[in-house]
């Protein structure tokens, strides 16, 4: 059995670590990100349901405009 010098050995731990904290790093399965990806989710629905109530509304007053400026 060949002993490991002590570089090396300093080195494997280094490259063990940082592994280590590479994987922490790319860990997006916490529960405090999931919450928060639902309630984006939630703002985005609300956002789209104004957007779609916005547009009708900008359709019908244009309609509506163009009724009254056809009448006179």
């Amino acid at each position: 059995m060949q002993h490991e010098g002590y570089y090396d050995y300093m080195l494997r731990r280094y490259r063990e670590e940082e592994e280590k904290a590479a994987e922490k790093k790319w860990d997006y399965e916490t529960p405090l990100l999931r919450a928060k990806i639902g309630d984006l989710e939630q703002e985005i629905n609300v956002l789209k349901t104004d957007l779609k109530e916005l547009t009708q509304c900008y359709y019908t007053v244009l309609k509506r405009l163009a009724d009254v400026t056809k009448e006179n």
